[in-house]
């Protein structure tokens, strides 16, 4: 009878198995691979906005500058030479 209720204490105890706990390890990879793939992906994306910006900025700079000049100013420009 001992025997018995030994064999069942045993099983009763509380704690988590070898397989639980490497199941759980895999789930937390997995999950810890993708934020790591996400968080690359927002660097990659917020460097092509900074790109875009810089552009934007760089061609709204260029037109104000061109729509200062007058008409005349435009024509007296020099020429670039032409190779050929």
């Amino acid at each position: 009878m001992n025997i018995l209720k030994n064999i069942k204490q045993q099983k009763d105890e509380n704690g988590f198995t070898l397989i639980e706990v490497l199941v759980a390890i895999v789930i937390l990879s997995v999950g810890l691979l993708g934020m790591a793939a996400l968080s690359v992906g927002i660097a990659q994306s917020n460097r092509s906005s900074r790109d875009f910006s810089v552009a934007t900025t760089l061609a709204q700079d260029k037109m104000e500058e061109i729509r200062s000049l007058s008409y005349s100013d435009v024509l007296d420009e020099p020429k670039a030479p032409c190779s050929g």
